[in-house]
């Protein structure tokens, strides 16, 4: 008897709760805003909307002179990641320093503007929040870019630093939103200048690379930089720079990168716990995988969309469940520190988003 697939509409039924979208239902079982806003995404293709908006809301409640928390939840990581209660509320800076992640102010403002066309006077009430949120944003840019500290990307177990090309992808596509909604034209021109100095300091002529001077192939990065426009007139070399790496090492499903970030580039008490490529090539992400598949369709590769949504399926049918990371077998990846996260919202989302582009 075949193995029916985790349904990724019942996993975000099943973990949205009375502060919103959780990220997982074991160690992850917090409010973390990028795991909850990019879920959003397909949440509001599934008929979703009170969720987002119970995330929505519970991220302005905690808005702090323009930043949107990293998490809300359990306020010690060790104690969130072993799922033991403790002092709850939100959390501002990464857990590896005292410095911010930059991505939920941009997330928060992108999915504020895809929930305007579920209740535009839901979003009209929070301009003010808005632009708290690009204020704050700005005091992290420089020369047009944002520039982020070591451990402040969603893949926080590296050290980069300044211009990366996933949170200018995000910025760039914020700054449009906010044009949006805002009805402010000199925003998007802004979003024009990030964009021309993303060119000039990230572009390789195959790829964005992952961070200044990184040259490296971020895959989560570039995809967004051709999902948000930001790439526009370059989506098919990134495209076939994807695939070709993929081929060379033999993937299907995509890695977090191509090739490996340094010794260096790692935080390094992941090399004690048996970590050190958990955002280094090793793991397949099942997020990125399903927005390889939305991208892609969105390009006209729907047959590769098609594809790398089937073995995400074949995936979660075998393992019962949508996780966060899978081994090269395509089970749930199980170490002696760390093991995935089941019922993993982001990729649920991702998953949900790209079916919708697929099949439209």
């Amino acid at each position: 008897m075949a193995l029916t697939p985790t349904n990724p509409k019942n996993v975000l039924e099943k973990n949205s709760g009375p502060h919103g979208i959780v990220a997982g239902s074991t160690h992850f079982n917090d409010v973390w805003a990028r795991d909850a806003l990019f879920s959003s995404w397909g949440a509001l293709h599934s008929s979703l909307t009170e969720p987002v908006r119970t995330t929505l809301d519970i991220l302005t409640k905690y808005q702090h002179n323009g930043q949107i928390p990293l998490r809300v939840g359990t306020k010690n990581i060790v104690l969130a990641l072993v799922g033991k209660p403790g002092k709850q509320g939100p959390v501002y800076s990464n857990d590896k320093s005292s410095d911010p992640a930059l991505d939920p102010n941009t997330l928060y403002i992108i999915t504020l503007w895809r929930f305007a066309k579920n209740d535009p006077h839901y979003v009209r009430r929070h301009e003010e929040n808005i632009r708290q949120a690009l204020g704050w944003l700005e005091t992290h840019e420089h020369n047009n870019l944002l520039r982020e500290k070591p451990y402040c990307s969603w893949d926080d177990a590296l050290r980069k630093k300044g211009a990366s090309i996933y949170n200018n992808a995000l910025y760039y596509a914020a700054l449009i939103a906010a044009a949006i909604m805002l009805r402010d034209e000199t925003l998007h021109d802004k979003a024009q200048r990030v964009r021309a100095q993303v060119q000039e300091e990230l572009w390789n002529e195959e790829y964005y690379n992952a961070w200044e001077g990184k040259k490296v192939l971020d895959v989560a990065g570039n995809l967004l930089a051709i999902y948000t426009g930001l790439a526009k007139g370059k989506e098919q070399t990134i495209l076939e720079s994807i695939m070709s790496a993929k081929k060379e090492a033999k993937d299907t499903l995509p890695k977090t990168n191509y090739p490996k970030y340094s010794f260096g580039d790692v935080y390094p008490p992941f090399y004690a716990l048996g970590m050190a490529d958990y955002h280094n090539s090793g793991p397949y992400w099942s997020w990125i995988a399903a927005l390889e598949a939305l991208v892609r369709a969105e390009h006209g590769q729907k047959g590769i969309a098609r594809a790398l949504l089937d073995e995400l399926k074949a995936n979660n049918a075998r393992s019962q469940g949508i996780w966060e990371i899978y081994d090269s077998e395509g089970q749930p990846i199980k170490r002696l520190a760390y093991t995935s996260e089941k019922d993993f919202s982001w990729t649920a989302g991702m998953m949900l988003l790209a079916e919708h582009e697929t099949f439209k």
